[in-house]
């Protein structure tokens, strides 16, 4: 299994840093996330933690002066539903935009390209990948379309770079989210460009990472 603890640890001491605010914000954005297309606006549901170490961290909440300039500063923005201020480890303030609180599941994709980028990193130092110019095909065959000689060629760097040259539309052509498999309704869709010849922005590239981060380790 991936060394998940030591990863994250990895990252805290190489993306930490002390004393400065830390704004996490859940933005709607059309360049990369719109719920209003892809209408995943989900309550979370209620589930059991099968490793108890890596258990959600209980937030305590402190008052802080500040945080109400902050809160009239972000009603201004459309499409901000959510924010929350975090100063040395301690979440300090939240809100919350009407019909979202802090059960709302909402539609973060590109959070998900910075981090699987770092576990990327981390993941060939530790050896779980040759190297960036690593076939994806040798990580994950079993989900790509037999006798597609082409998409056998995409790699690792052309999936970092978003050059697989998949025929992909972001938070348009997101039919590819309603399949069973997401990695293997990926590697089906039609190509566009041969890859490394051009850059085309799509979650649908930081999705195979992720699929292959995990077969992998």
């Amino acid at each position: 299994m991936f060394k998940f603890s030591m990863i994250f640890k990895s990252l805290s001491k190489t993306l930490a840093v002390r004393g400065v605010f830390i704004i996490v914000t859940l933005i709607t954005l059309s360049s990369c996330s719109g719920l209003w297309y892809v209408g995943f606006l989900n309550k979370i549901q209620t589930h059991e933690i099968e490793n108890p170490k890596y258990r959600a961290a209980q937030w305590q909440k402190h008052d802080h002066l500040a945080a109400n300039l902050i809160y009239k500063q972000a009603e201004k923005f459309e499409g901000l539903n959510s924010f929350l201020i975090i100063k040395d480890g301690i979440l300090i303030s939240e809100w919350y935009a009407s019909d979202f609180d802090k059960e709302t599941s909402g539609n973060i994709k590109s959070a998900s390209k910075t981090i699987i980028s770092a576990l990327v990193g981390i993941a060939l130092q530790e050896g779980y990948f040759k190297s960036v110019d690593q076939p994806l095909f040798e990580i994950l065959p079993e989900f790509f379309p037999p006798n597609d000689h082409i998409k056998k060629t995409i790699t690792l760097k052309h999936l970092l770079t978003m050059s697989a040259g998949f025929e992909h539309i972001e938070n348009v052509h997101n039919y590819v989210y309603l399949n069973s498999d997401w990695t293997k309704g990926i590697l089906q869709l039609p190509m566009m460009h041969k890859p490394g010849d051009r850059f085309n922005y799509g979650t649908i590239q930081t999705h195979l990472l992720s699929a292959a981060l995990t077969k992998a380790s």
